[in-house]
């Protein structure tokens, strides 16, 4: 599978409140693989998934806030 459809799997979990999936989207943004780069989308899908308790989505929110 393409980059984007990754990513297009990825945001129809992610919508769907799944905690992995919103991280991974997540990653897509920061690293635009699949997506354009988003620093803003990502910080969106990292904080949803972090507020379901997703540890690796609160690290990376916490770096990201540390670099901004």
């Amino acid at each position: 599978a393409s980059q984007r459809e990754a990513a297009a799997w990825f945001r129809r979990a992610a919508e769907e409140s799944h905690a992995e999936a919103q991280y991974e989207l997540g990653c897509c943004y920061m690293e635009g693989r699949g997506v354009e780069h988003s620093r803003r989308e990502a910080v969106k899908w990292f904080r949803q998934a972090s507020r379901a308790g997703h540890e690796p989505a609160r690290e990376a929110l916490r770096s990201l806030e540390e670099h901004s």
